[in-house]
């Protein structure tokens, strides 16, 4: 049996923003009625759904590596181990940023 995978694409108002193959899962913040709302891990062969997503900073799994996007609130759909997120805004973690998050701090 093949390894499964996701494919990610993002999208903004502006069209396709980015685009992902090979991911062993990300995770994402959903939004809910309180002010934080919860993270929401997505994986290969995962249940088809639709979800609200708050701003946040994606992570995903590539290759052994975690990496980060920053996006804006909007939608996720799940279909078929393809995630597409449609939100307002994305912008890459930057270097600081990254360093940060894997320190753990």
């Amino acid at each position: 049996m093949a390894k499964q995978t996701l494919s990610l694409e993002i999208v903004t108002p502006d069209g396709l923003s980015f685009t992902e193959t090979d991911i062993a899962g990300l995770v994402v913040r959903r939004k809910e009625k309180g002010p934080l709302g919860s993270e929401m891990e997505v994986l290969p062969m995962h249940a088809p759904m639709l979800a609200r997503v708050a701003p946040c900073r994606l992570r995903y799994y590539r290759l052994g590596q975690t990496h980060h996007i920053k996006i804006g609130g909007g939608f996720m759909e799940v279909k078929e181990n393809h995630v597409t997120i449609v939100v307002s805004v994305v912008g890459q973690a930057s270097r600081e940023q990254e360093a940060f998050i894997s320190d753990g701090s």
